[in-house]
């Protein structure tokens, strides 16, 4: 009896997590599409942070891009910024993302908050180009150093390919 009630339990677990991979999958769905046919790099992060926030629940979400916009019109989209590569190199440093509590300082520069954020920091490449996508809450049992990564390893891909044609290429020497 006992191990029936043990059994039960772990099926209702499987099911559980099943359930919540299938929602998953649909969200993550639902992101492609919108990013895929967003018009331009302004559109792209508005879906981008728009979609993370209500279907993923994200409270705050920032990206740069650690290069120069390609065109005219991506000039005026703040999050390619050059400028902060520096700035941003210890978060990004390893190329894989990672969870854990934000680094000092990052949440005031990025989120205007005081208290301490848990994070999700994936770092993004593309053709000669890097950056990073920052994921924030202010639970700080959100975002720990022990979840798997696997979900953000395929955001990392899926955000580098629909930026990559958006960002400027720079001469070979």
């Amino acid at each position: 009896r006992n191990e029936n009630s043990t059994h039960r339990r772990q099926l209702d677990a499987l099911v559980a997590n099943a359930r919540q991979n299938e929602a998953l999958n649909a969200n993550i769905h639902a992101l492609v599409i919108k990013l895929m046919n967003a018009a331009g790099p302004q559109s792209i992060f508005e879906q981008l942070e728009s979609c993370l926030r209500s279907e993923f629940g994200a409270e705050f979400v920032a990206t740069r891009i650690f290069a120069s916009a390609a065109s005219v019109e991506a000039h005026e989209v703040p999050q390619f910024d050059p400028a902060s590569r520096d700035a941003f190199g210890d978060l990004v440093a390893g190329g894989s993302p990672r969870c854990g509590m934000l680094p000092d300082g990052f949440a005031m520069q990025l989120f205007q908050e005081s208290q301490a954020l848990s994070a999700a920091i994936m770092p993004l490449s593309g053709s000669g180009w890097s950056g990073v996508l920052i994921i924030a809450s202010r639970d700080h049992q959100r975002y720990q150093q022990d979840m798997a990564t696997d979900f953000l390893t395929y955001l990392c891909d899926i955000v580098a390919l629909v930026v990559d044609p958006w960002v400027k290429r720079t001469a070979a020497p």
